[in-house]
């Protein structure tokens, strides 16, 4: 499968990715230096409600939160108990460059790394930062 080495969208006025979401997702394969070392065990039956709290406490919106509940949870049904370790901006930007040409007044990067739990039997609890969402922002 070739790698892409970048990629490029353009959004129109009213901040829509398409006629259904008005955000952009995407995927990628990063380097395996991904932090491990801070993150919940979280049951999986608890999905649902640990991603609704935390993602809140992240600052994002209840559409976003209801897009990404509704696209993972049915997916992540394969482990009775994950450790997530989240990864922040500090972790991010090393590994995924983003480029934008207009910035941003708000920049958010979240990604969650799962393993099948419980792997550590003393994770860091991690610190949420809160955020003011601008009228542009990225994630």
């Amino acid at each position: 499968m070739p790698i892409l080495s970048q990629w490029m969208m353009n959004r129109d006025q009213t901040h829509i990715h398409d006629q259904t979401y008005g955000f952009l997702f995407y995927e990628c394969s990063i380097p395996n230096r991904l932090q491990t070392h801070s993150g919940w065990t979280v049951e999986q039956s608890d999905l649902d409600a640990f991603f609704r709290q935390n993602l809140t406490a992240n600052g994002f919106t209840a559409n976003e939160i209801h897009d990404f509940i509704d696209y993972w949870c049915p997916r992540l049904v394969d482990y009775p108990v994950y450790e997530i370790y989240p990864q922040t901006r500090k972790d991010i930007d090393p590994l995924v460059k983003l480029h934008i040409s207009e910035p941003p007044q708000t920049l958010l990067r979240l990604y969650y790394f799962l393993e099948n739990g419980p792997i550590h039997s003393l994770l860091i609890q991690p610190q949420i930062l809160s955020l003011t969402i601008s009228f542009f922002f990225a994630y």
